[in-house]
């Protein structure tokens, strides 16, 4: 069975195992992505429950061709889901993209987005404009992410299938540190919110 679906016209495409994959330009083929057709590429992690009262964390490596070093992303949130978190991954490395002046002089700098997550490969797929008129779930990021695509970035999303390759292990690692990071915070925190400033006793006036 195939393990990578790519990104051609909106669409989602089988590819090739991943599991052979060792060096970058190796992953590249077996997404389809040609040497001459992409400006960065992110591979994308996110880690959280189904509710959203769990902590989430995410992970992400920026590849860029002009650039030499390879950039990581992460954070975590203490309210949030596991969509949350997989949208995360993605939008952080984009914002950081869309402040850059060089890929801002670009009509198009292309960005090929690896990610596990179905939902996330399948919005980025869409048009997101015509998806915000009856979307439910998670509009404020979308329209974030919307936000970089009007600041030049074109955008393909591929998914891919978790553990397959190192640097998705990589951003899975990351999206688990942070993850794991959020609930351990409150421990070093000297402060207690329900103490600093409280409120009156319930009934009483201000």
């Amino acid at each position: 069975m195939a393990d990578a679906l790519s990104s051609g016209g909106g669409e989602l495409r089988l590819t090739r195992s991943l599991r052979e994959c060792r060096t970058l330009e190796q992953l590249l083929s077996c997404c389809n992505i040609r040497a001459d057709d992409w400006q960065a590429v992110i591979v994308c992690d996110g880690s959280g429950g189904t509710r959203q009262v769990g902590t989430t964390g995410w992970g992400a490596v920026l590849i860029e061709q002009s650039q030499i070093n390879r950039r990581l992303f992460y954070g975590g949130t203490s309210y949030g889901t596991s969509q949350t978190a997989e949208i995360m991954a993605v939008l952080h490395p984009l914002l950081y993209l869309a402040e850059q002046e060089y890929v801002r002089r670009q009509k198009g700098y292309r960005v090929h987005v690896l990610t596990d997550s179905t939902y996330v490969a399948g919005m980025l797929a869409k048009d997101l404009l015509k998806e915000f008129q009856h979307m439910k779930a998670h509009l404020p990021l979308w329209l974030a992410v919307h936000g970089t695509q009007r600041r030049g970035l074109d955008i393909r999303p591929h998914y891919t299938n978790r553990d397959q390759y190192d640097l998705n292990r990589l951003c899975h690692d990351l999206a688990g540190i942070n993850f794991r990071a959020q609930k351990s915070i409150l421990k070093h925190l000297r402060w207690d919110a329900e103490g600093c400033n409280p409120s009156g006793k319930k009934g009483e006036s201000p």
